[in-house]
């Protein structure tokens, strides 16, 4: 009788440190939202450079009324230590704009962070030299600026690049995300992704270039005799002009994928289902795609 009541209490402290165990750990991972609003401004003059990045927060930069960079940082997070601060900076004609700031180190905590915000910053109208944009799981969008230069990356988030006139280069990147571009003008631009999609649409660039291990990649209503250069693993490659051709050279090679090409002005010194070559007029501008099983469709 004794042993039995020795064990029905072990039982007990058993049954009681499990319950606190469990109720102590469901209040150390579920916590309460914080409201973030932070919003900051600053004149542009003298500004030519303007990098923008975050952990996973959202980032959308466009063009604004007046003189002054206005930078919004709201949404809701838990754990607001384990994050940091909105970190914003001028260094000569650069404007850094990070959050959290990239050297911030949170302390220890149980939990995952809950990171619902979004990160705005609208920019007067004016030529800027470069503007470099990087999320890790953020999406970001940009769009109705003018620039000489745009980089823009990512791991997991998606890119949409729209209404967009560049002089000089335009260079997208991300892993796992997909990659849109909408009405872009630049003197060159590539789009790097290892399993994103990639579409282009109404973009005009004297050269373009799109790398993609599984995702599909997309070049609708292009400018016709400008060069693209495509290459991929597995991922399908799909290309329409707005116009016939007059002096273009058009490539394809893949071990297993096939073409198929609708456009009727290209005079072929070699076609079969894994190899194309062809050309119109004296071949001028290029378009080359090599992948190892992805299909090629040209129209």
């Amino acid at each position: 009788m004794k042993i039995l009541s020795v064990s029905i209490v072990i039982v007990l402290v058993v049954i009681g440190i499990g319950y606190l165990t469990l109720k102590s750990t469901t209040n150390v991972f579920s916590s309460d939202l914080t409201t973030i609003d932070d919003q900051r401004s600053l004149s542009s003059k003298g500004i030519e450079k303007i990098n923008v990045s975050t952990s996973s927060s959202d980032i959308t930069i466009f063009e604004g009324a007046g003189d002054q960079i206005r930078i919004e940082l709201s949404g809701e997070l838990s754990h607001p230590k384990q994050v940091g601060e909105l970190y914003v900076e001028t260094r000569g004609d650069q404007l850094l704009i990070e959050f959290p700031k990239r050297d911030f180190k949170p302390s220890f905590s149980f939990g995952s962070v809950q990171n619902r915000t979004k990160l705005n910053v609208l920019v007067p109208e004016k030529t800027y030299e470069t503007l470099t944009a990087h999320s890790s799981s953020g999406d970001i969008n940009v769009s109705q600026l003018n620039l000489n230069n745009l980089d823009v990356s990512s791991s997991s988030g998606d890119q949409f690049i729209k209404d967009m006139e560049l002089t000089g280069t335009a260079t997208f990147h991300s892993s796992s995300g997909r990659i849109q571009t909408h009405t872009v003008s630049a003197e060159q631009l590539t789009v790097k992704t290892s399993s994103g999609d990639i579409e282009n649409k109404k973009v005009s660039a004297e050269r373009s270039e799109s790398n993609s291990s599984s995702g599909d990649v997309e070049w609708l209503d292009h400018e016709p005799d400008t060069s693209i250069t495509v290459r991929t693993s597995s991922g399908d490659t799909d290309i329409s002009l707005l116009d016939d051709p007059l002096s273009t050279e058009v490539s394809f090679s893949s071990s297993s994928g096939e073409a198929s090409i609708s456009q009727e002005a290209f005079t072929y010194e070699e076609i079969s289902d894994h190899r194309v070559k062809g050309s119109v007029g004296d071949g001028e501008a290029h378009i080359d795609v090599t992948s190892s099983s992805g299909d090629f469709n040209l129209r």
